[in-house]
């Protein structure tokens, strides 16, 4: 995943990527903050068992915000990308 153009804004994880999920692990110390709960308006369907958010959906999804220590910010998102 390429970086954001501004890597200081909160991150917004759902599904596995949520603390207390299964893939959290690989993120967690590469974390300074969570915040939460977070809604954003879209649809969470499964693809391939996998949640993959769509945003032209007009539900609910819940996730939580992270703020990633800023010196590991561009591992945090290579890590997401080999998830990917």
């Amino acid at each position: 995943m390429d970086l954001p153009s501004n890597t200081d804004r909160l991150f917004f994880a759902y599904g596995l990527l949520r603390p207390g999920q299964s893939v959290f692990f690989q993120l967690r110390g590469l974390v300074s903050e969570v915040t939460g709960p977070a809604n954003v308006t879209g649809k969470l369907p499964m693809r391939d068992g996998l949640p993959i958010i769509d945003p032209a959906g007009h539900e609910n999804v819940k996730g939580t915000l992270l703020t990633f220590l800023p010196e590991r910010t561009a591992e945090a998102y290579g890590r997401k990308k080999a998830q990917c």
